[in-house]
């Protein structure tokens, strides 16, 4: 398999991160090619008082995106995105390695004459990092699914892609108990050109285990995975067209299925609402981040943030609407945190958000970042830092001038940077 499109850079300090490129569409769940998508739109700053925090940009001559963010074993942070800078083709598999402090030790880029996109990223248990999301350039043809291996210094180790002769994308991925990895995204139904849920489960080197088609009877899509003590849990959404024309059922969805991948149950939540992420509680239960389109107080079109928290079945015990009249809200990422409680990261308005709640769902505080007139911000995924704190990476993009770079935000405890406005330093 040819990897001449790959580069590795190390560098002293991130490229210049000024750009002009417009934004990928912010789809967990893409419909490939012809159906309909769900996208996430985009996310801003409002600073409070004195903390330790950080912000930087990085990336480099065209616009470059974060989409997720793990902590590394030493104390550092990895992220996965796409860049459109570097000499790339049609954008390229993006992995960013980061200090503590924010500044970039090395980047690594993956892909060829097509697009190759990256989404999701997970540490090896050699130090290592694997990176999970579609190619157009390499597999079985149309996308397909796809993991990078790199080692701790950014050198490419392998690559795998997954899929069939139609369209098949892993939007997120996890490591699991038997030091493999689960992905999940959505993939093509050749037979009827339906979308399904489309899982794989790998072994450590990336080597196919089993792959899952999951057809619930309308199109769904896979947007985050987990793994629970008897099997996997999936969010995402599904559409189920009705009787007439104009009739369709948009809702979120979480999906159930054994250590085998096999179908177990489904829940669906909300109307004209989709999940992005998914994380198993302490307690055995279940928390979905996403949106919802229903507030009777918006016009269609205005996004709600949507959250459920769910009991081992996917029963209902909480429910969250972040609603802001005349702004659009996404809730894209959930973390449980060590008192017990939730923090989530999104986009509200302009903005990049982070939302904390107690462990009832209560809001604690929310932070908004960068909300400056001419500056649009996207929090696509959050961690807690072992620092204390909150990490998280997204997307940040000046309207009047410049294109995407891929904007990282290190908070304390409450969320605060620390820094005044309106700070936004590489």
């Amino acid at each position: 398999m040819s990897t001449s499109g790959s580069s590795h850079h190390s560098l002293s300090k991130p490229p210049d991160p000024r750009l002009t490129v417009p934004i990928l569409p912010r789809t967990r769940f893409r419909v490939p090619r012809s159906l309909l998508i769900a996208a996430v739109g985009l996310a801003t700053f409002t600073g409070c008082p004195p903390s330790t925090g950080w912000v930087r940009l990085h990336g480099g001559e065209n616009s470059d995106y974060g989409y997720d963010i793990q902590q590394t074993t030493d104390g550092g942070y990895i992220i996965a995105g796409v860049t459109n800078s570097f000499d790339t083709w049609n954008g390229d598999m993006y992995l960013l390695k980061i200090g503590a402090n924010g500044n970039l030790a090395w980047y690594y880029t993956f892909g060829a004459t097509s697009y190759d996109y990256g989404y999701a990223v997970a540490q090896a248990d050699d130090g290592g990092y694997v990176m999970a999301g579609e190619t157009d350039s390499f597999g079985a043809g149309g996308e397909d699914a796809c993991l990078v291996k790199v080692d701790s210094s950014g050198d490419l180790s392998w690559f795998q892609t997954y899929g069939t002769a139609e369209d098949d994308v892993a939007f997120s991925l996890a490591k699991t108990s038997d030091d493999g990895y689960i992905m999940c995204g959505s993939s093509v139904n050749g037979q009827n050109s339906t979308v399904d849920i489309y899982l794989v489960k790998t072994d450590a080197n990336g080597n196919e285990d089993w792959s899952r088609s999951i057809d619930c009877g309308g199109d769904e899509g896979g947007n985050s995975v987990a793994e629970t003590d008897n099997g996997y849990v999936v969010a995402g959404i599904r559409m189920v067209m009705g009787d007439g024309s104009s009739s369709i059922s948009i809702r979120m969805c979480l999906v159930k299925t054994d250590l085998n991948g096999n179908f177990k149950w489904m829940q669906e939540y909300g109307d004209y609402s989709a999940g992005y992420d998914v994380i198993e509680t302490a307690d055995g239960g279940y928390v979905v981040a996403g949106e919802t389109d229903s507030s009777p107080f918006d016009a269609v079109g205005w996004s709600d943030g949507f959250a459920v928290r769910t009991d081992a079945h996917g029963n209902v015990a909480w429910t969250i609407i972040r609603d802001i009249r005349g702004e659009s809200c996404f809730l894209n990422s959930v973390k449980q945190t060590s008192d017990g409680g939730y923090v989530f990261a999104g986009k509200e308005g302009t903005s990049a958000l982070l939302l904390k709640t107690d462990e009832d769902g209560t809001e604690m505080w929310s932070r908004r970042f960068n909300g400056l007139r001419s500056i649009s911000s996207e929090a696509c995924a959050v961690v807690e830092s072992s620092l204390g704190g909150y990490c998280f990476a997204g997307s940040q993009h000046n309207d009047t001038e410049d294109p995407y770079s891929v904007y990282v935000v290190k908070t304390d405890a409450r969320g605060n940077t620390g820094l005044p406005l309106p700070v936004t330093l590489p």
